[in-house]
């Protein structure tokens, strides 16, 4: 029988998780616990010889670093690794674009992506002239000190689980995990996503826009016929290494927002609990007499009132972007666009209740309104936990095939920590 730490990993590969669940059933070490798992899992902790004490000891430094923000905190930490390790696993990224080393930095920086966050913009630590921002020039104060005091933090004798590896390697490592974090600043979101579009080819997101329709048509007419089974994406492979370091930095980007794709009551919680974070901020920026910014102002309406903006300009342009490269994808952004047609419905304006809008409807983007389309077409709805016969287990059978293993990691984990 599994318990229910057990059963909560189990659907770790799955594109809806609730990370929620996992903090409560781990008792607030969802984090430390996800990420040593799996690590053990995909075997890089035996590929590269872990020091698995001090990697026990360092997720959980990690973590006690992460404050008790309403939304930057070690929840969205553990959100954003499984959704980082489903995008790997399944958009086609692996093994082309990430050799194992990359692929333990991807983790890495997913674990340490946000430590030590205290629950305020950038703009806010510049404007009030805090130390962080002095310190890096008012260039990216937040993800500067992320990934410094991560890289900092993994040097200490005790926490120290890579000083084996040979100095390219650990180069590497720290090269990696400073772009990758690095390019989480949403001040770079639309330079980054621009640079992939420009390297990866015009006309690429509309194409995958097509292609993902028919891909859930021919779904929803094929579902149930004997043997049946949407074939899994091809391997894909870099053109160089500019267009594989971006599609690592839009991989991150797009965990780093993957509520968006949980499932309604999970995504509602994340917003709700982002949009207090947010009020906070505005109440410090009140109190010390300073411009309260946009949507900060809990006497006004917060972001639960813009999120169809937010999906417009933000989210749908950079799912679409990359699902046009990796079609694995296909599935997340399915899940996105749910969510999406949800907000449409639910804001106070007149266009907002009406239909998502065909292809070249004025006022919407080509890509926003082919994406609402693909949303609309049959089987969108489709649920890739519920796969047709011969595709992904069910959370069911991946509870029995897993179960041992589950249970073997995460005592193996706190066998390590008490060492």
């Amino acid at each position: 029988i599994m318990d229910d730490v057990e059963l909560v990993l189990a659907g770790a590969g799955g594109w809806e998780f609730d990370a929620f669940k996992l903090d409560e059933v781990t008792h607030g070490h969802p984090l430390s616990t996800l990420a040593y798992f799996l690590l053990h899992e995909t075997r890089l902790i035996d590929k590269f010889r872990l020091r698995k004490p001090a990697l026990a000891m360092y997720l959980r430094a990690v973590e006690a670093g992460y404050t008790t923000n309403p939304y930057h905190n070690r929840v969205h930490a553990a959100d954003v690794l499984q959704t980082l390790h489903v995008i790997l696993l399944r958009s086609g990224l692996l093994p082309g674009y990430a050799d194992p080393l990359t692929h333990l930095a991807c983790y890495l920086a997913a674990v340490a992506h946000d430590f030590e966050h205290q629950g305020l913009t950038n703009d806010y630590l510049i404007n009030t002239g805090d130390e962080l921002a002095l310190l890096y020039n008012d260039r990216a104060p937040l993800e500067n000190h992320h990934v410094a005091a991560a890289c900092m933090l993994m040097r200490q004798a005790d926490t120290n689980f890579v000083g084996h590896l040979s100095r390219d390697e650990q180069d590497k490592l720290r090269r990696l995990l400073i772009e990758l974090v690095l390019g989480t600043d949403m001040k770079q979101h639309f330079s980054i996503v621009s640079h992939f579009s420009t390297v990866t080819g015009p006309g690429a997101a509309a194409a995958a826009l097509v292609n993902t329709e028919a891909s859930l048509r021919h779904r929803a007419t094929q579902a149930g016929a004997p043997g049946s089974q949407e074939p899994p994406p091809a391997p894909l492979t870099p053109v160089d290494e500019t267009e594989r370091l971006l599609s690592l930095q839009m991989a991150l980007k797009c965990a780093d927002i993957g509520h968006i794709a949980e499932s309604l009551p999970v995504h509602l919680r994340w917003v709700s609990q982002l949009e207090e974070e947010f009020f906070r901020q505005g109440d410090r920026e009140k109190a010390l007499a300073l411009p309260v910014s946009p949507l900060f102002d809990r006497d006004k309406p917060g972001i639960t009132k813009s999120q169809p903006g937010f999906f417009d300009f933000v989210v749908v342009p950079l799912f679409v972007n990359f699902s046009s490269i990796f079609p694995g994808m296909h599935p997340m952004l399915q899940l996105v666009l749910q969510n999406y047609r949800y907000w449409q419905g639910n804001t106070a304006t007149p266009a907002a209740t009406t239909d998502l809008p065909s292809p070249g409807a004025q006022g919407t983007s080509p890509a926003a309104a082919a994406a609402a389309n693909a949303a609309a077409a049959p089987g969108a709805g489709r649920d890739e936990e519920d796969p047709p016969p011969g595709a992904m287990p069910s959370l069911g059978k991946q509870s029995r095939i897993f179960g041992n293993r589950l249970a073997a990691s995460v005592k193996r984990m706190s066998m390590d920590i008490r060492r």
